[in-house]
């Protein structure tokens, strides 16, 4: 409305004043232009020919292309034939010269008004494209012209490059790939034919594209294809989808046989070395394999199915090819439920923590608590740690759902303590993700400062296989938490083999002996010899020992005389929510005083 507004009140300035137009100075002389003189202005090569398909006229630009060697105008001027000139090009290369000289004969004739046909010509040393328009005009005879539109069809060729092949590899890209594969099996259901979709991702690409760089991981890339292409028949076709995925059609499978063949020739060819930059580098593949029509009938199950055996195929070691199963796809169904149920909870409140105590073995009080998650599942109950850890580790959601487990666990212990009247300290365990995540530090701190907590009532849990690798960033991590003057567990100490030196190295302050050695105490003396070995040396180390997984009352005594400090599992208590557990620790705290 404002803008329609503007133009009406700018209509109106001008009426208001007088109306005045500049004069228009006289031409000195009248303009004449022939006919000859605006053919010769036009950039098309334009001729004007006869009844009989005589060329009379030819304008600049024709006769400027034909003296440049413009194939079959080459020298073609007045006084030729030009339907015999389209004729004769058929020998030269222009295979729609018969095509051309036919239609320019139907419009000679009255058959046609006018014709246009695009054609390709070698010309020079090129190869081009035209686009030819015969009209007709009154009194017989016609216009030929021609334009070059080679250019055009080079564009229209880069885009569909781009829009259909890999630009890096020069490779079918998802969508080719896609399309040829549809074809694929159209064709191998009509043949009653077998067909395979290999679904292949490069091992430790990332470590190689992060360490020497992209150029290196291009140039991988593209050795990659190379020696895929040549594993392969005419009649397949390997493509990239992006980053380190590939996929290879085998069409057709006469023998079920003949798939493992390649895929073994595959892998065999890319754990030969690279040379990238002058150094060898080493990689290897993961291929999962889905076959037509067994695993699938289109081409999005297909790939589907192949991508789940990739998956699969890493699990069981890497460098191996692995066929797709049935129950790969339930545990695929399976596992986006989990993960479905979690991104549910942690926007609507489905999160829940339990606690289970850890008594004190001198003293018998207790004297910390672990929390321990849960996670509602719709009306099918409550989802265990072993049910959704794996997939909220996966899938990067154990770091929003750990932070808010610190978040309620700190304020809870704080709120605890007024009633129970003594110092507990909270167990938090983390996982590989969440302890490498660099917003655990800052988060931890503001917990601590937020609810007015000691630093030692706080005590993280990382499991002993986080620290195998003994890396540097763990390290810095470990002293980093030890900094703001919490205490550090090892939890399920036993199982992944930390050497003595390492342990004094670190700034931890309690073992947590895994549980399968704890529950064989009573029966295996191999494993009270290990948990002897464990207490001694972690008393002398200055560290607490904490045996987790304590079932019988057996068990207790035993760990009692190994020299365990303290004790956790269900003989003390099963992990309950936070009402049962205050109801236990206010009957405690009645029976201590």
């Amino acid at each position: 409305m404002a803008k329609d507004g503007r133009l009406k009140n700018a209509v109106k300035t001008v009426r208001r004043g007088p109306l005045r137009v500049a004069p228009v100075a006289a031409a000195s002389a009248p303009l004449e232009v022939g006919v000859p003189q605006l053919l010769d202005a036009l950039p098309q090569q334009i001729a004007v020919i006869d009844r009989a398909g005589v060329i009379r006229y030819v304008n600049r630009a024709w006769r400027k292309y034909g003296k440049g060697g413009g194939g079959c105008l080459r020298g073609r001027g007045a006084g030729d034939n030009y339907l015999h000139v389209c004729e004769r090009s058929v020998a030269a290369g222009c295979a729609e010269g018969e095509d051309f000289a036919a239609a320019i004969r139907a419009v000679l004739q009255g058959e046609l008004d006018e014709f246009s046909l695009e054609y390709f010509c070698p010309a020079g040393a090129g190869q081009h494209w035209f686009i030819g328009h015969v009209s007709r005009f009154e009194g017989g005879g016609a216009v030929i012209s021609h334009e070059e539109v080679t250019r055009l069809k080079q564009a229209e060729a880069d885009a569909n490059r781009l829009a259909h092949f890999d630009p890096l590899t020069g490779l079918p890209n998802r969508l080719l790939m896609s399309d040829r594969l549809a074809q694929a099996l159209a064709q191998a259901e009509r043949e009653a034919w077998q067909l395979a979709v290999l679904f292949l991702d490069l091992d430790r690409f990332k470590v190689i594209n992060d360490n020497l760089g992209h150029a290196a991981g291009d140039q991988l890339l593209k050795g990659v294809t190379e020696r895929l292409r040549g594993c392969v028949r005419r009649s397949d076709t390997v493509a990239r989808l992006g980053g380190d995925e590939f996929v290879v059609v085998l069409v057709p499978v006469r023998q079920p046989r003949d798939i493992s063949r390649i895929a073994r020739k595959i892998l065999a060819a890319l754990t030969a070395p690279f040379v990238l930059g002058g150094e060898e580098v080493y990689t290897s593949a993961s291929i999962g394999v889905a076959i037509f029509p067994g695993d699938g009938t289109d081409a999005g199950v297909l790939l589907h199915n192949a991508d789940l055996a990739m998956y699969r195929a890493k699990e069981r070691g890497r460098n191996v090819f692995q066929y797709f199963t049935a129950e790969m796809n339930l545990q695929a169904v399976r596992r986006l439920g989990i993960e479905t149920a979690l991104r549910r909870a942690l926007s609507s409140g489905g999160l829940v923590l339990h606690f289970q105590e850890q008594i004190d073995l001198a003293s018998g009080r207790v004297c910390a608590v672990e929390a321990l998650l849960r996670v509602r599942n719709g009306g099918r109950g409550l989802l265990q740690p072993r049910d959704f850890l794996e997939v909220a580790e996966e899938t990067g959601l154990i770091v929003p759902i750990g932070q808010w487990v610190m978040r309620l666990a700190s304020r809870r212990l704080r709120s605890w303590q007024k009633l129970y009247g003594e110092p507990l300290r909270l167990a938090i365990n983390l996982s590989p993700r969440e302890f490498r995540s660099p917003k655990l530090v800052p988060d931890l701190a503001r917990c601590l400062a937020v609810n007015r907590l000691d630093p030692a009532q706080i005590e993280i849990e990382i499991t002993e296989k986080l620290l195998v690798k003994d890396s540097p960033e763990d390290r810095e991590r470990l002293h980093r938490l030890k900094e703001l003057g919490v205490s550090i567990a090892i939890d399920d100490f036993g199982t992944g083999f930390s050497s003595i030196h390492r342990l004094k190295q670190l700034p931890i302050d309690r073992l947590k002996i895994t549980h399968t050695v704890v529950q064989a105490v009573p029966t295996d003396k191999d494993a009270r010899v290990i948990i002897h070995t464990i207490v001694d040396v972690a008393h002398n180390l200055g560290l607490k020992v904490v045996a987790e997984g304590v079932n019988t009352p057996e068990q207790h005594e035993l760990l009692r005389q190994l020299g365990c400090d303290t004790i956790q599992g269900w003989h003390c208590i099963l992990p309950v929510p936070e009402k049962e557990l205050l109801a236990l620790l206010g009957k405690l705290a009645v029976k201590a005083g």
